[in-house]
């Protein structure tokens, strides 16, 4: 990676991340990837994602996994699937 595409690719990033939200792992979230999990064929990751935008209230949640947009879409998300 050149000089210049390492500053435009972090640049990229820094903007993301500017519009970006951080959230805490509560156990409110632990507990609802854990019912994700037993409900759903997910990662845990996955199911930590949902379970996050579940307890945060996201408008929207998009993904490009096809099972992760099922069950969050099970969960009562508004998905968008990439």
């Amino acid at each position: 990676m050149s000089d210049s595409q390492y500053r435009a690719a972090k640049g990229a990033l820094e903007s993301d991340l500017a519009d970006a939200a951080t959230i805490a792992m509560t156990d409110e979230v632990l507990l609802g990837g854990i019912d994700l999990l037993e409900s759903h064929s997910l990662r845990a990751s996955d199911a930590i994602q949902i379970s996050s935008a579940l307890v945060w209230g996201a408008d929207v949640f998009a993904s490009a996994d096809a099972r992760q947009c099922t069950a969050a879409k099970a969960a009562g998300l508004n998905v968008i699937r990439l």
